[in-house]
């Protein structure tokens, strides 16, 4: 086999060995997906006096699934409300879960919860929604209002968060980047003070532009 030969199989080799690696990558990058069954909102106590809502759960029941061939571990739920739709800033963002039960067994789970690869669990997630003074008031004040901000439509998901900080959109299983969360969801504390405000701008802008770079590389399975 003459030079140009070897440089031939030497390329095509490279190139097999690139698609294997990637594909490997790929197979073994963390996800989680639910497939949503039911979800549904239940009041809870009510001020006699005044007929107010005091308290409410917010519950999803389908299927958590771990499509990787590596084992994963669930370390928090987070309800949340999204502002406009927008998969960063939110009108509500907290991790108060009051139950997680396995929906087979019927037996309550604790967190952190551990999925082996390539398997499944049947869940049914309970949050607590703590209405009087919290976030949760202005949500649902608009949405059984029939305010436009909502549509009609319930406005509460979730994010599940794994041992490697991954967090994941409970309905598309994409990443979503917590930091940015965070810093859009404690904007409005600097709003009275210009320095400290535009520094937490100029914090968003550069975590953006970092978590843009990120999630490229975390869909050919190069990032965590």
């Amino acid at each position: 086999m003459g030079a140009n030969g070897w440089v031939i199989t030497g390329g095509i080799l490279g190139l097999i060995s690139f698609i294997y690696t990637f594909a490997s990558n790929v197979r073994a990058k963390s996800k989680l997906q639910f497939d949503s069954s039911s979800m549904h909102l239940k009041s809870g106590i009510h001020d006699r006096q005044n007929r107010t809502l005091k308290h409410a759960t917010c519950t999803f029941t389908g299927i958590v699934k771990n499509p990787s061939i590596n084992p994963n571990t669930i370390v928090r739920f987070y309800l949340v409300v999204w502002e406009k739709q927008r998969v960063s800033s939110t009108l509500r963002y907290g991790h108060v879960v009051e139950k997680v039960t396995n929906e087979a067994t019927q037996k309550e789970l604790k967190l952190p919860l551990s999925i082996p690869p390539r398997s499944a669990l049947n869940l049914s997630i309970t949050f607590t929604v703590n209405v009087m003074g919290d976030a949760d008031e202005r949500v649902l004040a608009e949405m059984f209002s029939g305010g436009p901000k909502f549509e009609g439509k319930m406005p509460y998901e979730f994010l599940m968060e794994d041992v490697s900080g991954n967090l994941f959109h409970y309905r598309s299983s994409k990443l979503v980047n917590g930091k940015l969360v965070n810093l859009w969801w404690t904007l409005p504390n600097y709003k009275n003070d210009k320095s400290k405000y535009a520094l937490q701008c100029i914090k968003i802008a550069w975590q953006f532009m970092l978590w843009k770079i990120t999630n490229q590389l975390a869909r050919i399975g190069l990032y965590r």
